[in-house]
Formats: C-alpha cells, structure tokens, sequence
C-alpha cells in the first residue's frame, strides 16, 4: 500500500491507471486481491480521481471511446501523460 500511496502522490491519479501485473500477480496472491489493494489505496480519493484510477486515465492515454468523461477533463489521446 505505501508505494501505491506514494505513486498517487507523486504522480496524481490523473497519471496513474490500475494494472494486474498478471500472471505475476498470481505469485503472491490473486488479481481479485490485487484490486482490493488498490481500492483500498484509492478509496480516500473523490469519486472523479478514483474513476481516472480504475479507467480514465488508461481511456486517455490509450485512446480509448470514453462514454463519461469527468467534468473538465480532456479525453483526447494522451491527455493524461502530457500533464
């Protein structure tokens, strides 16, 4: 959880997108747990940061149809990385 913590500080959830590492992930645990760590990291956050987290931020970066995007942010691809 720390270094979650400290990516979200230091980069903003803006910058940042939830990824499983699979199968990685699978060493220590599972990806169901691995998405509990990270809504827990998140879970402080408000709901528009929490939702950049989860799927915005991988929307934008990626260029992805972005069906909701959150009030004043752009959702053009590349958005996220150029701030």
């Amino acid at each position: 959880l720390p270094y979650l913590e400290h990516a979200l500080e230091v980069f903003g959830p803006y910058r940042c997108m939830i990824a499983s590492d699979w199968p990685v992930v699978t060493l220590m645990g599972s990806a169901g747990r691995w998405l509990d760590v990270v809504l827990e990291a998140i879970a402080q956050l408000p709901a528009p940061q929490r939702a950049a987290v989860l799927s915005g931020t991988a929307t934008a970066v990626y260029g992805l149809a972005d069906p909701s995007p959150a009030p004043g942010r752009s959702t053009g691809a590349g958005s996220a990385v150029s701030r």
